[in-house]
């Protein structure tokens, strides 16, 4: 019987995956709840509990090179369109609750026409 295992609402063999997942020896990458690529890979930021507190967030290249930030997040639902990280790979952000890091995660932005993360690209650690 093979085994399966789901990563990013994939269902993925395990003999696909590098030796080193089956050892336990590779981070393997948890997508954040509040922000995270959707459906069309434009990024989503869903904090519930955006009325009345005060969020903000700081993006960042995979070089930790700052790309943007927004001071204040006053809807639960924000779509933020792809194109405003200028090129596909790994992005990172800081998501801070009235200038308190709530969360430090990343998501990968996938080249026009593909979508999900490149099975190379699924061992990258958040810096």
């Amino acid at each position: 019987m093979t085994k399966i295992i789901i990563l990013l609402g994939m269902l993925l063999p395990l003999a696909t995956l590098s030796q080193k997942i089956i050892t336990g020896n590779v981070y393997v990458f948890v997508p954040s709840k509040f922000i995270y690529i959707g459906k069309d890979n434009n990024v989503i930021v869903e904090l519930s509990e955006a009325t009345g507190r005060r969020f903000s967030v700081k993006f960042y290249d995979e070089k930790d090179n700052p790309i943007f930030e927004i001071k204040k997040i006053s809807e639960p639902f924000l779509i933020i369109e792809k194109v405003n990280f200028k090129h596909a790979g790994w992005f990172y952000f800081k998501l801070f609750d009235n200038g308190i890091l709530k969360e430090r995660n990343q998501f990968y932005i996938p080249r026009e026409g593909k979508t999900g993360i490149p099975l190379g690209e699924m061992n990258r650690q958040l810096k």
